[in-house]
């Protein structure tokens, strides 16, 4: 029976109430009466708007099942759980190129740069090497010096099998171990780090930092390149926004931007700009540059014990006069 059908039988039964009471000698607008219309027609009123639903649908999912959920056109993760694994690790390549803004040019940049450190019987390593493609670059690069090692960590055993497959000369060796306890044995000229300390925690990227900075030679350099937060909170919005139009024009459907956001909640802990450079300067490097920036994305060059011409005073410093930060970002970074 469908619901006006209902409404109309209810009806029908108030006016049959109503009929039976007159024939009582019942006023037709008696308390009774009144009350079997007004429930009649308040029914035929809840039907007709559907609020009461006469074929109910299956109840939806909790919005708290933990389910993996589409990000990419071969890769879903569950909400608040991004993880490296085989399903990553297969499609990683093509994912992080439509992902991070000028990918392939930061590669070529990073190849550039390490120009000025690898020279014979270098050592260069690469933490959080992934599937391998900035190790192969380099060791492509620099093939005609002499004695030059390349070595990668990654904590996922997948991305280290995809990098062994990819890259496949003697002097490159990949191993499954976290990049917290990476040994520099031995000493580094160069040490690469892109898209990885993104997802450690203040306090490991600062045992990291420190180790990183004993492991260099006098000059060493260390290139870090990933996701930053804005300086200014007014700007986080924005850059967000431009970086998911970013995506978009890359071939990501919203839904899949949204569940990549909501995969990498807690699980991305990005610092300032700023931010990085004060931590860089706190665990011993003496020269920190910018050397890309896009947006909410950032490279960063630091160097351990470089010599540089002293630099004048500030005009601040000269007026007596300090100039105040717009956040107090130091908090964050200084704590121990």
């Amino acid at each position: 029976m469908s619901p006006s059908q209902l409404g109309a039988l209810l009806v029908l039964v108030a006016l049959f109430m109503q009929d039976t009471l007159q024939a009582q000698h019942q006023p037709v607008r008696s308390k009774p009466a009144r009350a079997a219309t007004a429930f009649a027609f308040s029914v035929t009123s809840v039907l007709h708007r559907g609020d009461l639903n006469m074929n109910p649908k299956p109840a939806a999912p909790s919005l708290f099942k933990r389910e993996s959920r589409p990000v990419d056109d071969t890769i879903s993760a569950v909400p608040g759980e991004w993880r490296f694994d085989k399903n990553v690790s297969k499609a990683f390549d093509s994912h992080v190129q439509k992902s991070v803004p000028f990918y392939d040019e930061i590669q070529r940049m990073v190849i550039e740069i390490s120009e000025y450190f690898v020279r014979d019987h270098s050592v260069v390593y690469d933490l959080g090497s992934s599937t391998g493609t900035t190790l192969d670059l380099l060791s492509s690069v620099h093939a005609g010096k002499e004695d030059v090692q390349f070595i990668g960590f990654d904590l996922s055993k997948f991305m280290i099998k995809e990098a062994r497959k990819k890259v496949n000369r003697p002097n490159v060796r990949f191993h499954q171990k976290n990049i917290i306890d990476a040994e520099f044995t031995p000493s580094a000229n160069l040490v690469t780090s892109l898209f990885t300390m993104q997802f450690l925690t203040l306090a490991e990227r600062r045992t990291l930092l420190r180790r990183i900075n004993d492991g260099l030679i006098e000059g060493g350099g260390l290139l870090i390149v990933e996701k930053v937060s804005a300086e200014h909170s007014c700007f986080e919005d924005i850059w967000t926004e431009l970086y998911w139009d970013f995506k978009r024009r890359q071939g990501f459907t919203p839904e899949q931007i949204l569940e990549k956001a909501n995969s990498i909640r807690g699980v991305l802990k990005p610092l300032t700009a700023d931010e990085n450079i004060e931590l860089l300067c706190q665990t011993g490097y003496s020269g920190v540059e910018v050397f890309f920036k896009w947006y909410n994305w950032a490279g960063f060059l630091a160097l351990k014990n470089h010599v540089s011409r002293p630099k004048p005073p500030r005009q601040e410093a000269q007026s007596g006069h300090r100039k105040p930060k717009a956040d107090n970002y130091s908090a964050r970074v200084t704590s121990e």
